[in-house]
């Protein structure tokens, strides 16, 4: 190694000596962490498997009217997971797989008639990009007081689901309904360099069509 640039790298390292190692988060987190983030914004659990799972489905889709965005982070979805319809409106199996991950537990709970599963999170926090965390903490801010019943009803109001088109569309992914029925659909990425969130600050998210 040439004497010069031998030594700038021993200054380098001589500089930098004694600072902090700080670990930055990354875009490769799972559907675990991102479940993990959302638990942990509504207190550290959330009542019913119902709210938890289209609590999910808000974050990672935005729909208005006839627009509706699905938003990504490093070029996967939001929160990991895919969305298909289902009887109860969208719903994915992933969230489920996900939490037989570590820190997550399950309890049955019953009010009156009503039976639900609460569920809790009591892991490490998990990292998130900055980006991924913000919106999912503006959902759950939102929405975060409404029951699950109060979720689904406001989740297939958006989505324009009645009876006939959730027996039609049954087993269908989100993004492939969206298509068929006629949305101005897109999706957006929420985490790049230079990406900011679609809607939500002064700078719109790189969009592209579905």
């Amino acid at each position: 190694m040439h004497v010069t640039t031998k030594n700038k790298l021993w200054r380098i390292a001589h500089h930098m000596k004694g600072m902090p190692f700080i670990r930055t988060a990354r875009a490769d987190y799972t559907a675990g962490d991102a479940l993990a983030h959302l638990v942990l914004g509504a207190g550290g659990a959330v009542h019913g498997m119902k709210k938890l799972v289209k609590l999910a489905f808000l974050a990672q889709y935005d729909i208005e009217g006839s627009r509706a965005v699905e938003y990504l982070c490093g070029g996967r979805p939001l929160m990991r997971v895919e969305f298909r319809i289902w009887l109860f409106g969208p719903s994915s199996l992933d969230i489920y797989g996900a939490l037989a991950g570590r820190g997550f537990s399950t309890r049955d709970e019953r009010e009156g008639d009503r039976h639900y599963v609460v569920v809790k999170y009591r892991g490490r926090r998990p990292r998130l990009p900055e980006q991924a965390a913000r919106r999912i903490d503006r959902v759950v801010e939102k929405y975060g007081s409404a029951s699950g019943q109060e979720l689904e009803d406001l989740v297939n109001a958006l989505l324009g689901l009645d009876e006939e088109r959730k027996e039609r569309y049954a087993g269908w992914p989100v993004r492939r309904y969206l298509e068929s029925e006629g949305f101005n659909a897109a999706r957006a990425e929420l985490c790049g360099e230079e990406s900011q969130m679609h809607g939500e600050s002064k700078q719109e998210s790189r969009l592209w069509r579905i």
